[in-house]
C-alpha cells in the first residue's frame, strides 16, 4: 500500500486512539467521583451506626438502672410487708392478751356486782337498808 493511502488511515487510528484515551480518562474520573461519593456514604453510615450503638448502650444502661431500682423497691416492699406481718402477729397476741385481761376484769366486776346486789337485796328483805324503810 502506498504511503499516501496509509497516512489518512494512520491519522484515523491516531484520532480513534486519542478519543479512546480521552474517553478512558473521562470514565476513570467519573468512577473516581462515584468511588469518592460511595466512600463518603459509607463513612456517614458508619458514623450513624456508631451513634446508634452508643445510644443503645445508654438505653441499656438506663434500662438496667430502672430494673435495679424496681428490684430495690420490690425488696423494700417485701421487707415492709414482712415487718407488717410480724407487727400484726404481735398486735394480735397483745389484743388477745388484753381481751383475756378485760374478760377477767369483767368477771371480777360481775362477781362484785352480784355480791353487792345480793347484799343489797338481803338488806332490803331484812328491812334494814341504812336505817331507811323502802
Amino acid at each position: 500500500m502506498p504511503l499516501t493511502r496509509l497516512a489518512p488511515l494512520l491519522g484515523n487510528i491516531v484520532r480513534k486512539v486519542e478519543a479512546t484515551e480521552q474517553e478512558a480518562v473521562r470514565v476513570k474520573e467519573e468512577q473516581e467521583l462515584k468511588i469518592h461519593s460511595l466512600q463518603n456514604k459509607v463513612s456517614s453510615l458508619e458514623a450513624t451506626i456508631q451513634l446508634q450503638q452508643e445510644d443503645l448502650k445508654r438505653q441499656r444502661a438506663l434500662h438496667d438502672l430502672q430494673i435495679a431500682q424496681c428490684k430495690h423497691e420490690r425488696d423494700h416492699a417485701r421487707d415492709s410487708l414482712s415487718q407488717a406481718h410480724v407487727d400484726l402477729q404481735q398486735a394480735t397476741i397483745q389484743a388477745k392478751n388484753d381481751y383475756s385481761a378485760l374478760q377477767a376484769e369483767q368477771e371480777k366486776l360481775v362477781a362484785a356486782y352480784n355480791t353487792i346486789t345480793s347484799a343489797f337485796e338481803a338488806e332490803i328483805e331484812d328491812g334494814n337498808y341504812g336505817g331507811q324503810i323502802c
